[in-house]
């Protein structure tokens, strides 16, 4: 029996953010159409559609923060905020006709592997059933808002809300705000919020390094010129590419090597503490007691000076508890009360079996379950961020780790390539199931644990960091050590020779069983 005759769509995508428009974007290059996008939402654009906070932009510059085949000269400034980002997504969804081919407002509860149908069964919160025969998950890594079990949450009388959940209609004008944490985005938050709030107080339990941050907006002349001269745009993004990949690595991944340059940014760090604050307690309070790279780090320019306002104030004492009327800490006899109180606590990812990875419970081949495998039996892994034995034709486009890139687009495009290889090579050998052998993931995981031996995660000062960067045995599985050049060529070539997936497992149908054949 042809298998091609059960299914409801051939590719499922799950997610119309930037890795589910990757994939598909790189589906169609392949010259593979058939596929169906699934969106909770009623529209694309995944976290920049649920991150409108005050001050939301991208913290890398804009050059890289784009499709690679899908450049954009226009980004009006070196930092694009959100709403320019989503407005390009959308562009290039539209461009490539996706809007017609997804499903929006369609939660997706559960996703089952068939083995006895060779099929993927997906089924919707709306209790409809899809039957395909690849499945990508492009749900991402930051859509479960980390909200703190703070006591007393649910006794709070005025406004609560996550960053991420931010109301559209909220005015802060004139009102009594706290805001908890100090990650990303409150960086961005904070100082815009305390230039309206009556009074502004910021939580902070672990301070984050901040380098200075050289934003200005793209003059009209360069614009017009990447504009009118596509090479020079494709030059302009390669080198953008190459410098700030270099300086990852030499920053980040092979910080022992080159002690003296991570010295160096960690002296910037510092310096930008100081030239914006005068407040020698307050300086104190911002330097971070873990080296820099152990924690996500940012940029701003005007993020400690707000703190030297007199509507502004930092409390790094513990919380006690929320009550009705507002906040108490360890060290406080009283409440201090707020009007709105907001969470930018930042995303739960690898925290515990209700992370976002995977947003949806997947059962794999012998009811093997995705979550329970990462969680609490294996811990996070994963053959290049995209696929993971057990469970056949399932691919991840952002799973554990991811690889190796200068932004989440580079990350995801790799990442689709190697999808897109994959689906079109088995095609071409009417060979139908795709499952990575185990082999591979642990000698790709090896390989990266190897690569990070000179790493600040390893050999710095980390403890006290509070980093997501790690799971709860303390691993830090989150991304690739891998050069980006490199990944960018084995995505393919691990791929392509001969279907030379030479650590993939490929199962080929007969009438009347199932053969197993690993293609060497």
């Amino acid at each position: 029996m042809d298998p091609r005759t059960k299914v409801d769509v051939e590719i499922l995508i799950v997610g119309s953010g930037l890795s589910g428009i990757s994939s598909a974007l790189a589906l169609c290059r392949s010259g593979i159409t058939d596929f169906q996008i699934l969106e909770a939402a009623d529209k694309p654009g995944g976290v920049w559609r649920e991150n409108i906070y005050p001050g939301v932009a991208c913290d890398i510059p804009s050059i890289l923060y784009q499709f690679r085949d899908e450049k954009n000269p226009d980004w009006s400034k070196l930092y694009v905020e959100g709403s320019e980002i989503i407005d390009y997504l959308q562009r290039v969804q539209c461009k490539y006709g996706l809007p017609q081919k997804t499903r929006y407002s369609t939660a997706v509860q559960n996703a089952v592997y068939k083995e006895s149908e060779a099929l993927w069964r997906v089924t919707t919160v709306q209790g409809e059933t899809l039957r395909c025969r690849y499945l990508i998950k492009a749900t991402g890594a930051f859509n479960s808002p980390k909200i703190p079990a703070f006591p007393g949450l649910e006794d709070f009388q005025g406004e609560i809300f996550h960053t991420a959940q931010w109301p559209k209609d909220i005015d802060l004008a004139g009102k009594r705000v706290a805001v908890i944490g100090t990650g990303a985005s409150a960086i961005q938050l904070v100082p815009i919020v305390a230039a309206s709030a009556q009074q502004l107080t910021v939580y902070q339990r672990t301070p984050i390094w901040l380098l200075p941050k050289p934003d200005f907006k793209v003059p009209a002349p360069l614009r017009w010129g990447l504009r009118k001269f596509p090479r020079l745009h494709e030059r302009y993004h390669r080198l953008s590419h190459k410098s700030i990949g270099h300086f990852l690595s030499v920053a980040l991944v092979s910080s022992g090597k080159h002690p003296r340059f991570h010295r160096a940014l960690e002296i910037a760090g510092r310096w930008n503490i100081r030239r914006q604050l005068k407040n020698k307690e307050l300086i104190k309070l911002f330097t971070p007691g873990y080296s820099l790279g152990c924690k996500r780090p940012s940029f701003s320019n005007n993020y400690y000076r707000t703190f030297e306002k007199t509507n502004v104030t930092l409390n790094t004492q513990g919380l006690e508890r929320l009550t009705a009327t507002g906040i108490k800490t360890q060290d406080a006899n009283k409440v201090e009360p707020f009007d709105v109180i907001i969470l930018a606590t930042g995303f739960n990812i690898l925290g515990d079996e209700s992370a976002s990875l995977p947003a949806f419970p997947v059962t794999g081949r012998e009811g093997k379950d995705l979550r329970e495998y990462w969680h609490v039996k294996e811990g996070f892994k994963a053959f290049r961020g995209a696929a993971v034995n057990g469970f056949p034709n399932l691919f991840l486009n952002l799973g554990i780790p991811y690889a190796g890139g200068t932004s989440w687009y580079e990350t995801a495009d790799m990442i689709s390539a190697q999808i897109a290889v994959c689906v079109k090579e088995a095609r071409t050998r009417n060979q139908p199931i795709i499952e990575v052998n185990a082999e591979a993931v642990d000698s790709y995981m090896k390989s990266m644990d190897d690569m990070l031996t000179e790493s600040v995660q390893r050999i710095g000062h980390c403890a006290g960091s509070n980093s997501y960067y790690y799971d709860k045995s303390g691993n830090n599985p989150i991304y690739s050590a891998e050069p980006a050049a490199l990944t960018w060529q084995k995505a393919t070539s691990e791929v392509n020779a001969a279907y030379s997936f030479k650590s993939y497992e490929i199962e080929a149908y007969s009438d009347s069983n199932i053969l197993r054949e690993l293609v060497q």
